[in-house]
């Protein structure tokens, strides 16, 4: 009988042991997966870079505004351009005669961006806020047509 007394202390504490080694191990997969999630976003960003290399504002049919962006991508990684505001309006993005939801651009790569927004109208002259929103973060760019 005195053997089964000195079993259980044993057995508790390797039992709480147990325990404890395997909620470590949760916790740890858990945080080692958000830091893998925030350095990967982080990255992404950090790789991202484009120039605005053109603007071009003009009318179209004698009263619709167009408005063509040429962007290049000099950064690292592709990136994917999901929206472009002028003065905070959201403009539809077309891309050879078709309108997109989002652009891609390759690494190294150009593209022509047509934007075009009902009812907006511009002044020759005045100077304009585009903000170009891509996957991994904002960019601000000034012009003035």
């Amino acid at each position: 009988m005195n053997m089964a007394k000195a079993v259980s202390p044993v057995v508790a504490t390797v039992l709480l042991l147990a325990l404890t080694v395997l909620a470590f191990s949760m916790i740890w997969e858990g945080v080692s997966s958000w830091i893998s999630a925030q350095r990967g976003g982080m990255l992404q960003s950090i790789r991202e870079r484009f120039v605005v290399e053109d603007v071009w504002f003009r009318v179209e049919n004698g009263d619709r505004v167009l408005v063509t962006v040429y962007i290049r991508n000099v950064g690292l990684t592709d990136i994917e351009i999901d929206d472009i505001s002028l003065n905070g309006t959201t403009m539809d993005m077309w891309v050879n005669g078709v309108q997109v939801d989002s652009v891609t651009i390759k690494v190294d790569a150009g593209v022509s961006i047509d934007l075009r927004a009902d009812g907006w109208s511009w002044q020759p002259g005045a100077v304009y806020q585009m903000i170009i929103v891509t996957r991994g973060g904002v960019s601000t760019v000034v012009c003035k047509p």
